[in-house]
This record gives C-alpha cells, structure tokens and sequence, in this order.
C-alpha cells in the first residue's frame, strides 16, 4: 500500500506539521508501506515551477489526475491542496484530513469538501471540525526529546536572577503569531528600559522587527532560526507566546519541559495542553501582559515542579501515546 502526502512544505524544521508528517512516514515506512510526500519544493524540482500560481495548480492536477489512488491512503496536511481532493476520491484513494490549525478564516470551503476521516491535534481543532465533518479524530502533536530538553533546564534554574525582565519568543515570525505585537507592547510600556527580549526564528515579519530594534529603547536580540533554540536560551527563564490563534502549542510544550515558566495568551487551546502544569501565566491585553511578565519574574520554579511538568508532558504528548493512537486509526480501530 502507498501513503500520499500534501502539505506546503515537507521540511521537518518548519514546524510542528512538518514533524507530524515526518513522524508518519517514519512510523509506516518502517512497517514497509511506501511514502510519496508532494509538497511545493517536489513540484518546483519536478516542473521548474517557482510560485503557487496558476502554473503550480494546472501542473498538481495533471500529477496527480495520472496517479493510481486505489488501495491509498492520501494524507491532506494543507488547505492549498483541497482542490485535489475530488481527483484523487476519483482515483480510489482514501481522503484523510490532518487539521494543524483553528482556523479562523475561510471556513467555508469545508462545506464543499468532503474527507473520509479527518484528524485534529487538539480538543480546540476537533471542536472546529465537527461542525463539518462526523468522522473526527484528536490525536495531540508530540514533544521530541524531552530528555533533553529537561537537560536545558538547570540553566534557567540556576542563573543569576537580574532585576530586569529577560523574556524570550520561538517560533516563526509570522502574522498570526503576534510578536510584532508583543515587541511594539513591551518598546511602548514603561518598563521597555528594564526589559529584553531574545527572538529565536525567521519569517515575514523579520524586517519590521529588525527595524523596531534598531530604534527601540527596548532590547530586541534576533537570533534567525537555531536547530537548538533551548541550548542557546538557557540563562533566560521566561517565554512569551502572544499568539491569537494555534492548533497545538508544541513551543509551549518545550518550554515547560526546559524549566521555563511561559507567559501567554489567555487562548482555549494554551489553557487545553497546560492543564495542571506549574509556571503558566495568562494574559488577555497590553496591561495584563506587563502584569503577568512581572509575576512570572518573581516567581521561581522548583526542579520538583519542571520534572513533574516533563512527566505529565512524557504521558500526554510523548511519541508513544501519539503512534499508538495513528496505529489505532490506521488499522480502522476507532
């Protein structure tokens, strides 16, 4: 049997999609099914074509319209791939919708296309599913290497603690993420002289936080994208995420896990995963978020609370639990 997949981009340094797929080719591949990743870059190498115009669409199809789908099952991690969906039910494929995000836009389009199952990484997710589809499954994103990321901890508990606020960000520098927001809050507030903040990621948004830098008398610190973001952080024990939305959270996660205490946006899905786990602060504004920051700084985390926190993470978002529960649906047990 072949195991097709769709997403924007097969890279597992992307993000916590990319190392879902990344996981299921791994997990199936080693049970000898065959794993054929589509995604923007094998279109790009196999056509020459460098854009999601109309060229990128007319050349998908055509891929996958000569395809034999019968007997597959054909991963959509992407929205941008939806139009392929009819062809592919067309072809004898099992359609199997893998939702990474609460989708706050567009929506309508779930009313046009139909799946055979569909997967959400979250409680928050399935709830948005469910009001379009009936076979809805949650199976949570996973944490990689806790282990070592509990080995990052003892730097962010044992530094020397400084009366200013040193704050850091992970993650992609995105829109959505907020982190032009969080920066242009913490420059504005009266405490920007008495604050850093240390941005471990790349996106958009890059250059209009370079240029906030360069002006600010807040201190911004970007770092690009790291392999080990924890390793190079470790002296700093405070992680803000003022995302508006998320599907999961994973960033949030590892932060825990490295002895951080997280500051972050008062958002279903953040209270959903962090449930009874120590060092999490909720803001819903500009003033709870200074408010929240300054708690979080006069707190201090004890190695008791950061292996507790790891244990319960280990139990409902380590790897075992998430292929166990891709084994279930793969066999058709759920």
């Amino acid at each position: 049997m072949n195991i097709y997949h769709f997403i924007n981009d097969a890279n597992p340094q992307r993000g916590g999609a990319q190392k879902i797929l990344q996981s299921i080719v791994d997990l199936y591949g080693s049970e000898g099914f065959t794993n054929i990743v589509f995604d923007i870059p094998y279109f790009n190498r196999k056509y020459g074509i460098f854009s999601r115009g109309g060229f990128f669409y007319l050349f998908a199809f055509i891929r996958v319209f000569n395809t034999n789908f019968k007997n597959s099952k054909v991963f959509f991690h992407s929205r941008m791939f939806f139009f392929l969906v009819p062809v592919v039910k067309v072809k004898g494929g099992e359609t199997i919708f893998v939702c990474h995000a609460n989708y706050k836009r567009a929506n309508f389009i779930f009313n046009f296309i139909r799946f055979d199952k569909c997967i959400a990484v979250s409680g928050v997710v399935k709830k948005l599913l469910e009001n379009y589809y009936s076979n809805v499954s949650k199976i949570y994103n996973f944490v990689e290497r806790i282990d070592k990321l509990i080995s990052f901890s003892k730097g962010s508990l044992i530094h020397e603690k400084s009366r200013d606020i040193r704050v850091c960000y992970v993650g992609s520098l995105q829109p959505w993420k907020a982190i032009d927001w969080l920066c242009n809050t913490l420059s504005d507030s009266d405490i920007a002289n008495s604050i850093s903040i240390t941005i471990v990621g790349s996106g958009p948004l890059k250059d209009e936080i370079q240029c906030l830098a360069d002006k600010s008398k807040l201190s911004i610190v970007l770092l690009g994208k790291l392999n080990e973001p924890y390793e190079a952080l470790m002296s700093i024990d405070i992680q803000v995420i003022p995302s508006y939305e998320e599907g999961f959270g994973i960033v949030m996660l590892e932060a825990l896990c490295c002895g951080k205490k997280v500051v972050c946006r008062n958002i279903e899905i953040f209270k959903e995963i962090t449930a009874g786990l120590a060092g999490v602060y909720y803001f819903e504004g500009e003033e709870s978020l200074i408010e929240s920051l300054y708690e979080a700084n006069n707190d201090n985390l004890t190695v008791e609370q950061v292996e507790n926190n790891a244990m319960k993470i280990s139990e409902r978002f380590g790897y075992k639990e998430f292929s166990k529960r891709y084994i279930q649906l793969f066999e058709n047990k759920e």
